[in-house]
């Protein structure tokens, strides 16, 4: 065989043919890697350059289709995916680099540099570099590891639109116990996406089923509403403000006399937050594991007696608490209100693709097990 790359490594040990149209994986001894000519040369040990002309070397069959202005920009997308690559692959520890070797990896790298190379997009192409390197830190033949490799496959397919879409349906389906003040910020932070939403159509919706993103259950009554969703979820935000004095006549019907001010004031300063001489709720849910101390039975009894005694909001309060944070969250609103987007259950991949996205706007991570707990 006339590759000089494999003579100047010494004798081929193995050749084996793998039955593509591309050619023959070719083992040489020192254990490094690189591909020409549709060859894909394994092997270990690869400092950054190698990794460069690895990743050229898999997409220069693609790249050669294309002509003039356009060798130009595909080159130039390449190599900015390039950079980017090369930045987070440096933060994975020895072991895991090694994997470039690993036929199942070097596909993953191939398609995802085709992907960008073809649109260009900025945003795709920090998801494609961003899978490509949980790709490599997780187990081969895992449910994760399948759920990874069908996101990278579905989300090049998938309009702003339809991500926006993916992502308030998973909101709506989270609870993020956080302070008040803490989850006010963060629903201000979805507001970019909102806008998205008034291209979404009934196809849309079919089409996120086809892809694998979820079903749309047909059952007439089974789903909610977006203001049903948050009041689900977050049943401590949708309470109206009572005075001090309010409190305490509460705590005193409920049994909580003098002799317990210590008490009183310890579910006053857990469980409260006052402004403008109101009591609001300090968080928008209730969690037992933050309150602190050997009261938590105790206080989560009186917040359930606390409950009782105080307002509500209803659906249309609800929607003009959307509404007084941002005036385009009619958009969701009202788009939440259809049949088919109410009835609409996210599957793993729909749910991953959400979780990631949500987790990048918040700037925190949002596990794909908080859906799937044991």
């Amino acid at each position: 065989m006339n590759d000089p790359l494999v003579q100047n490594q010494g004798d081929v040990e193995k050749q084996a043919n793998v039955g593509t149209n591309n050619g023959t994986i070719i083992v040489g001894r020192d254990n490094s890697s690189n591909t020409q000519s549709g060859q894909i040369h394994i092997h270990q040990g690869m400092n950054f350059d190698e990794v460069r002309t690895l990743c050229l070397d898999l997409v220069q069959k693609e790249l050669a289709l294309y002509k003039q202005q356009a060798m130009v920009e595909s080159m130039r997308r390449f190599n900015e995916l390039m950079d980017k690559f090369l930045d987070q692959f440096s933060r994975i520890n020895d072991n895991k680099r090694q994997r470039l070797q690993e036929p199942a990896i070097q596909n993953a790298l191939n398609e995802t540099f085709k992907e960008y190379v073809k649109s260009g997009k900025e945003e795709l192409g920090d998801d494609l570099i961003d899978l490509m390197i949980e790709r490599v830190e997780v187990e081969e033949h895992t449910t994760s590891q399948s759920i990874i490799d069908e996101v990278r496959q579905i989300l090049p397919k998938l309009s702003s639109s339809t991500v926006s879409l993916i992502s308030l349906l998973t909101f709506s389906q989270l609870i993020l116990t956080r302070k008040t003040d803490v989850f006010m910020d963060m629903l201000h932070k979805l507001s970019p996406m909102i806008k998205h939403l008034q291209d979404i159509h009934s196809i849309d919706v079919a089409y996120l089923e086809q892809i694998g993103c979820g079903q749309s259950l047909s059952f007439v009554g089974f789903g909610k509403n977006f203001e049903q969703r948050m009041l689900s979820c977050y049943n401590l935000l949708f309470y109206h403000p009572i005075s001090i004095d309010k409190f305490y006549e509460i705590m005193a019907k409920y049994g909580y006399n003098q002799g317990d001010k210590l008490f009183v004031s310890l579910v006053l300063n857990s469980l409260m937050d006052v402004k403008e001489n109101q009591l609001h709720f300090k968080f928008n849910s209730y969690r037992e594991d933050l309150m602190v101390g050997k009261k938590k039975l105790e206080i989560s009894q009186a917040l359930s007696n606390l409950l009782k005694e105080m307002r509500a909001f209803d659906e249309i309060e609800v929607r003009q608490f959307f509404l007084n944070i941002n005036p385009n969250w009619i958009v969701v609103l009202d788009k939440f209100k259809n049949e088919d987007i109410k009835n609409f259950t996210l599957s793993p991949v729909g749910s991953y693709i959400g979780t990631r996205k949500l987790s990048k706007i918040f700037s925190e991570n949002i596990p794909l097990s908080v859906f799937y707990k044991e």
